[in-house]
């Protein structure tokens, strides 16, 4: 989840983890996380804007 975490696009997520396409990688994702990619992406930027800097 890193490349994901980085904020890369989900076609070059996708490739480097060697899915055919970005489609594949988000229902592969869905079906394992129970979220879209993006929205996890957008779930994990707003936990890292609310964290204490330190």
């Amino acid at each position: 989840m890193s490349e994901l975490r980085a904020g890369g696009l989900l076609k070059g997520v996708a490739d480097a983890v060697g899915y055919g396409s970005a489609t594949a990688l988000s229902k592969a994702f869905k079906q394992r996380y129970g979220v879209a990619p993006r929205d996890w992406r957008r779930a994990d930027q707003a936990a890292d804007e609310l964290a204490p800097e330190g």
